[in-house]
């Protein structure tokens, strides 16, 4: 099975092309970066570093929990980066008795949907978070998930933090694609925030 869906993965993204990268030169470029990332993406040392940042990102996350949406955007919001040039950012904002969280993450030029979907699986495990009910896909091919979260739930997560770097760090990996193999992708008519990179 996991071979399977490796392989499934692998194809994708060998295919994809990103829009408006049509000249030979940069096609070029694109497409033996495109093969690197996906010939190291499902290994331990990636998924190691994909970890690491999803848990400084809540750490930081939980220790600046925003008071409006206004002030998030205001304030430097929790990011990381991994060595393949994944970028993560993750914030909580605390409104109307609600806690919502959102995660969003990208790779300039680009971030083939298998791999995007498979992070934010990956985020909903290490943040201990359902899975979200859709995740997002913006024109810079950012994708975002969001989750609103009571008190009670607030301070189970809070309580429920991960510890330790997971034992199967390729079964983690898997983990976010089989979270998020069902989850609806919505792709957004504009930018969804200042954030997208």
């Amino acid at each position: 099975m996991e071979r399977f869906l490796f392989s499934a993965v692998l194809a994708f993204c060998l295919v994809a092309v990103p829009v408006g990268a049509q000249d030979s030169a940069s096609e070029k470029s694109i497409e033996k970066d495109l093969r690197a990332f996906t010939d190291s993406f499902y290994t331990v040392g990636h998924i190691h570093q994909c970890v690491e940042v999803l848990d400084k990102i809540r750490a930081l996350a939980v220790g600046n929990i925003y008071e409006s949406s206004e002030s998030m955007l205001e304030g430097d919001l929790p990011q990381g980066k991994t060595s393949s040039g994944i970028f993560m950012v993750y914030s909580i904002t605390h409104e109307k008795g609600s806690y919502n969280h959102k995660f969003s993450v990208s790779r300039s030029p680009y971030l083939a949907t298998a791999f995007g979907k498979s992070l934010v699986g990956m985020a909903c495990e290490r943040f201990n978070l359902p899975d979200p009910a859709e995740i997002w896909l913006s024109p810079k091919q950012v994708y975002h998930a969001n989750w609103t979260l009571s008190p009670e739930e607030q301070a189970r997560f809070i309580s429920e933090g991960p510890s330790g770097m997971p034992e199967d760090i390729l079964g983690f990996g898997y983990m976010g694609v089989y979270r998020t193999t069902s989850i609806e992708l919505k792709y957004l008519d504009i930018d969804y925030d200042e954030n997208d990179k």
